[in-house]
């Protein structure tokens, strides 16, 4: 058992120990490389122990067809990523938002290089 109750000599109360070091969900992400397992990415209900709200898993690198920016269709790598995200902490507007960041930055990978007072052209529009 992680959170376990143990009587103090002083106090006589009960006091709560803290959560095993390296528990993954004490975390603010929790991320898992099932792919390292030979495993696809999962989407993964969130659990109400611990304190991470998102969850991302990394899939097996495979062959897929890919459409590319000019229309053509070619066989590339690519890796499935699979998010749960807790609607709790934030709403939908806000989930999509980030996601069209996310993705603008994977295509655009050379910005995270800026200092952050750069702007980098981006537009949620």
């Amino acid at each position: 058992m992680i959170m376990s109750a143990e009587k103090t000599r002083k106090e006589g109360m009960r006091q709560w120990k803290r959560p095993v070091e390296g528990d993954p969900n004490y975390t603010t992400i929790l991320c898992s490389n099932l792919g390292s397992i030979k495993c696809p990415a999962v989407d993964h209900h969130l659990n109400n122990y611990g304190t991470n709200s998102i969850m991302i898993t990394i899939g097996t690198l495979h062959k897929d067809e890919v459409t590319m920016p000019d229309g053509h269709r070619e066989i590339r790598d690519v890796i499935d990523v699979g998010a749960t995200l807790d609607e709790r902490i934030a709403d939908g507007f806000y989930f999509a938002r980030s996601l069209k960041l996310i993705k603008h930055i994977f295509a655009h990978p050379k910005m995270l290089d800026q200092p952050l007072n750069v702007p980098s052209g981006f537009d949620y529009q």
